[in-house]
C-alpha cells in the first residue's frame, strides 16, 4: 500500500477565473483610456444678454 507524501496539496488553486477577470479589466480599461483621449473640437456659440433682432424665417413646404 503506497502511503500519501504529507507535503503534498490536495488540491490546486484554479487560476483560470482570476486570468479571465484580470483581461476583461485590461480591455475595459484601454477601452476607456482611448474613449476618453480621442475627442472632437466644437466650437460652441457665445452666449449674449441682448435679444436677437432677426427675424426668424419660417420656411413650409406644401405637396
Amino acid at each position: 500500500m503506497k502511503m500519501q507524501a504529507e507535503n503534498e496539496p490536495y488540491d490546486e488553486i484554479n487560476i483560470t477565473p482570476m486570468l479571465d477577470l484580470a483581461y476583461v479589466l485590461l480591455v475595459i480599461f484601454i477601452i476607456m483610456t482611448t474613449a476618453t483621449v480621442q475627442g472632437i473640437m466644437v466650437n460652441l456659440p457665445k452666449a449674449s444678454d441682448t435679444p436677437s433682432i432677426a427675424k426668424s424665417q419660417t420656411k413650409a413646404i406644401t405637396i
